[in-house]
């Protein structure tokens, strides 16, 4: 079934990106944090949303933009899902960050 069937459009922001294959990761590249408001902005701005879910989120700086866009915002329907650590042990955030999920 394709989501926008049943009336579901997903929209992204990018946090971070990694390089990785079957065997692990190789790579990770952290965006600017105001790129990533920047880009939840453009994507707020489309329409109505009605429920977000925050996966990875990268560094201490990107948790606090994204948890000061949705504070900003009183948004509900918000699931915080960070990934902390790869299947393959990577870390990907910081424990720096973890007060401020």
């Amino acid at each position: 079934m394709v989501l926008s069937e049943i009336g579901v459009f997903p929209c992204f922001a990018l946090t971070s990106v990694t390089a990785q294959n079957s065997e692990g990761i190789q790579a990770v590249e952290i965006i600017n944090p105001d790129f990533v408001t920047q880009q939840l902005h453009s994507v707020f701005a489309d329409g109505e949303i009605s429920a977000v879910k925050v996966g990875m989120l990268g560094s201490r700086t990107n948790t606090e933009a994204v948890a000061s866009f949705f504070e900003e915002r009183g948004a509900s329907n918000l699931v915080v899902d960070p990934i902390l650590v790869a299947s393959d042990g990577t870390e990907l955030l910081s424990s720096t960050a973890f007060s401020i999920l």
